[in-house]
């Protein structure tokens, strides 16, 4: 599954929220998690395994023993 379809189960099935935007030929861009929203000049960024990830989460391909964290910087 890619990520942002695992979020989306997660979502509904816990207490995990999240708000985000799709952009045309970009993808989605998390903008809020947990109820913490983005701005004044920080954004959300998610990091698998400690790495920050170079791909967004509509293509990331989640593996079954990664750890995804989610950092506002």
């Amino acid at each position: 599954d890619k990520l942002f379809d695992v979020m989306q189960k997660l979502k509904k099935e816990s207490d995990f929220t999240f708000d985000y935007k799709n952009y045309s030929g970009l993808g989605v861009f998390v903008e809020e998690v947990n109820g913490i929203r983005q701005g004044n000049g920080k954004y959300w960024f998610y990091y698998v395994n400690g790495e920050e990830a170079d791909v967004g989460v509509s293509n990331y391909s989640v593996k079954g023993d990664d750890i995804i964290s989610w950092k506002l910087k």
